[in-house]
């Protein structure tokens, strides 16, 4: 993109600034004196008179009246140079142009370097170049001084102006631009304001703040096309930029004007999706032209347009793609330089493909996906290239999808999906028993052979496990034990006897002791819904019977249990016979 830019050089011109060198010693005599630090002789000397004239500022900075008066301070310095000095001397200082202006200061005639300085809104100027080296021989000798703005700041405060216009009538191509975007950013790189739409009328487009704050710049300005022909979209195709660097101050306003002669070159893309070929000659019945420029080098082709009954099988730049026995390359995604300026795609179309799905014991499946055209029994006409999702429903809850086979599936639980290649396909699925425990109080473990499992309660169905060979074995207590799903009934010696084990272990049942009983009786609730799926339940009711044996004796020939009526510990007797429930550690 080529621009062009209003350079203002930054420089004020001070042509009238006139060093009148008046000799006669009359008339200094008359003249009043503003600042005087430079001993002269009256005999040799000369008066300066300073003024300004034109001016010549640079872009983007605040601006200076055209007379002068925005200075707020002026400072003059002489250095001797007959003398040899080498330290500036002040010759005058004021606080407005018309109080220079009407001033005088006496200097010799000699060889002298003059330097003047200014300073505006924080902004300073300075010129010790144009005068440095003045002969001073007549009565009135003028000097001119060219203002330039110092690379060293004062303190910027307040709030100024800032307006930036950018024209871009003669940029080509123009009529593509369909919006126009500016990003402030601070002195340091960062965001100011985000970047934000700027109102663009017959080719002009301009950014203006009445009140911000003073300080460095940088406007950032972005000429954006429209993405496609279709009336709704989005200007997002980028055309090309150009930047401004700003200086604000309080009180002024700053300016510039950017001129733009070129934008990025613009290439179209036209997709035809339906269309149809007669000796020859094509007609298009639906398409769609896409725009993009060098800014966005990589071409990402529109993906999987839609056709009833039919298959999305690739771009071409054949207009025969879809006859029979056509063979050629698919267009990808690739660099925009390997496009013609006004490139043309066809789409090339599959015919829908046969989808058989088998059934899946303990369920049924269901077919969906906007590639199926239509379906006869458990046969589906499917578009190529679409998307079809199968969905296992199990007839009981404790069953769950195990696999699907024929294709190449994603998805996990009971819902799987594939991708309808361009060829019949039949699927064949599988379902299996969810052992989804993780051993929390309530879980049931199953066996089967020597082998343990873990069912979530909500989902144990006794018959369904058995018929698969896995049988109740007990339900969690904790994370470490479980309780047999069997009561037996015995007097506590016998109960010792048959059970004489004295610690957990994953092979050996035991009696409880008193404590393990105790977090027995806590989890009882919870542990009666499990159990209850397997076929029995604890004794909770209000009844003296309802003690359970511990492994903790309370004499030679007595244990003691707790009555799970009220979890309070009791002693039985010899002769006493009671339920117990054996525990073992989780397998």
């Amino acid at each position: 993109m080529i621009l062009t830019k209003n350079i203002q050089k930054g420089l004020i011109s001070l042509l009238g600034l006139m060093i009148l060198l008046l000799v006669s010693c009359n008339n200094l005599a008359e003249m009043p004196e503003e600042k005087k630090t430079v001993v002269v002789d009256e005999a040799k000397t000369s008066v300066l008179k300073i003024s300004l004239g034109e001016k010549n500022v640079r872009t983007a900075l605040p601006a200076v009246a055209e007379d002068g008066s925005s200075f707020t301070s002026f400072n003059l310095y002489g250095k001797n140079l007959t003398q040899n000095e080498t330290d500036w001397s002040q010759l005058g200082e004021w606080a407005s142009l018309s109080d220079m202006q009407s001033a005088s200061v006496a200097i010799t005639k000699e060889n002298w370097a003059f330097k003047l300085e200014a300073e505006v809104g924080g902004l300073k100027y300075a010129d010790d170049t144009t005068n440095a080296s003045v002969n001073v021989t007549e009565d009135m000798t003028n000097l001119s001084f060219n203002l330039q703005k110092l690379d060293t700041l004062g303190t910027l405060s307040g709030g100024g102006t800032l307006n930036v216009t950018v024209n871009y009538q003669d940029a080509d191509p123009q009529n593509k631009v369909e919006r126009v975007t500016v990003t402030v950013q601070n002195s340091n790189g960062t965001a100011h304001t985000a970047e934000a739409d700027l109102t663009a009328t017959d080719g002009s487009a301009a950014y203006t703040n009445n009140s911000l704050t003073a300080g460095q710049y940088k406007l950032i300005f972005k000429f954006y096309a429209k993405a496609s022909d279709a009336s709704n979209a989005a200007a997002t195709v980028l055309l090309g930029s150009c930047t401004e660097r700003a200086l604000v101050t309080g009180g002024l306003t700053s300016s510039s004007t950017i001129t733009l002669t070129s934008f990025d070159a613009v290439k179209s893309v036209k997709y035809v999706k339906d269309y149809t070929v007669e000796n020859g000659d094509v007609t298009i019945n639906e398409s769609e032209t896409v725009y993009y420029s060098r800014q966005s080098p990589l071409i990402t082709l529109i993906a999987n347009p839609t056709k009833s009954g039919k298959g999305f099988d690739g771009w071409y730049r054949e207009s025969n793609c879809n006859e029979n026995g056509f063979s050629g390359t698919a267009v990808t995604a690739s660099n925009i330089a390997s496009f013609a300026d006004n490139e043309t795609l066809y789409a090339k179309w599959l015919d829908g493909c046969n989808l058989t799905v088998g059934s899946v014991t303990h369920g049924s499946v269901s077919v969906t996906g906007s590639g199926i055209v239509s379906q006869t029994g458990n046969v589906y006409l499917v578009v190529p290239n679409s998307e079809v999702i199968l969905t296992f429903t199990p007839t009981n809850s404790c069953y769950q999808l195990s696999s699907f086979t024929g294709a190449t599936f994603s998805g996990t639980g009971n819902t799987r999906t594939f991708i309808m290649p361009a060829n019949d396909v039949s699927i064949s699925g599988s379902s299996e028993l969810k052992f989804d425990g993780t051993k929390v109080s309530g879980d049931i473990v199953v066996s089967k052979s020597s082998s343990f499992k873990y069912v979530s309660y909500s989902t144990f169905d006794k018959a369904a496990y058995a018929a698969e060979g896995w049988n109740p074995f007990g339900v969690c207590v904790n994370g470490s034990f479980m309780i047999n799903t069997n009561e037996e009934s015995k007097t506590w010696p016998n109960a010792k006897s048959a059970y004489p084990a004295t610690s957990l272990s994953t092979n050996t049942w035991k009696l409880p002791t008193l404590s393990e009983l105790t977090t027995i009786y806590g989890a009882r609730s919870t542990l009666n819904t499990s159990l209850e799926k397997a076929g029995t339940q604890l004794r909770t009711g209000n009844s003296q019977f309802n003690l359970y044996w511990s492994s903790e004796s309370a004499s030679s020939t007595s244990g003691k249990g707790i009555n799970f009526a009220d979890g309070n510990t009791y002693n039985g007797n010899e002769g006493f016979s009671s339920g117990f429930r054996v525990v073992r550690a989780l397998p």
